[in-house]
């Protein structure tokens, strides 16, 4: 029992005949989880904030954590670099399994697969091509953003991964279409294109979506002023 209430107390048995200054202390171990908790809810925020992750519009689209519904959210980005992130804007500096480990159920990882996590029609179109291009044995990153930042670090990286085509390569891409019966859809569609062709494609795609990016960076921080001004 002595050991228990110990442990539980923080406080030594052994500690309280050698004065009232130690007794009156706080102790290390009752610290701890305050700090923790603190840090907790500041890396909960910052991945809830519009910048770091957008939140589902569907109905059906909520987590049950405990006894409550909360509505489910989609990373804007891969944890690495909202790690890095989250470094250069904080001074408390914590591990990267640590801040995976904070990331609750409600805030999903991004794909970058299905419409269902991103209407940006740009940012699907150059997933699916990263998607083609790793089917011609590229190592490629499926991340368009992070695709971006290699090309943008590297100078001949797309021309190193243009090399990898073969002479014909499987593409597919969202594109309103007209159906049969006169009404136009949005869909997925697939075509065979040469490897020449396809090289022009990717080229022309990433300056297309190199300049949606900073479009987007620029909104973000327009709204994140407007809100802090309000």
């Amino acid at each position: 029992m002595k050991s228990l209430v110990n442990k539980r107390t923080g406080i030594n048995r052994r500690q309280t005949n050698s004065g009232p200054k130690k007794c009156d202390r706080v102790p290390r171990q009752l610290r701890q989880p305050v700090a923790k908790e603190k840090t907790k809810n500041r890396v909960i925020d910052f991945l809830k904030r519009d910048d770091n992750s957008r939140q589902l519009p569907g109905k059906n689209d909520k987590v049950k954590i405990e006894r409550e519904y909360l509505q489910k959210r989609v990373l804007n980005d891969n944890l690495t670099f909202l790690h890095i992130k989250y470094d250069s804007e904080t001074d408390e500096k914590i591990s990267f399994s640590t801040f995976c480990r904070i990331r609750p159920k409600s805030i999903a990882l991004t794909r970058y697969i299905t419409r269902n996590q991103c209407l940006c029609q740009r940012h699907q179109n150059m997933a699916l091509t990263l998607k083609s291009v790793r089917t011609s044995r590229a190592n490629v990153p499926l991340n368009p953003d992070e695709f971006l930042r290699k090309v943008d670090e590297d100078s001949g990286y797309l021309q190193t991964v243009c090399e990898t085509f073969p002479d014909i390569v499987h593409h597919n891409r969202w594109k309103k279409v007209t159906l049969d019966d006169g009404k136009k859809r949005t869909k997925i569609v697939s075509s065979e294109i040469e490897k020449d062709a396809f090289q022009k494609i990717l080229s022309d795609q990433v300056a297309d979506f190199r300049q949606h990016v900073q479009m987007v960076k620029q909104q973000y921080k327009a709204i994140g002023d407007l809100k802090k001004n309000c």
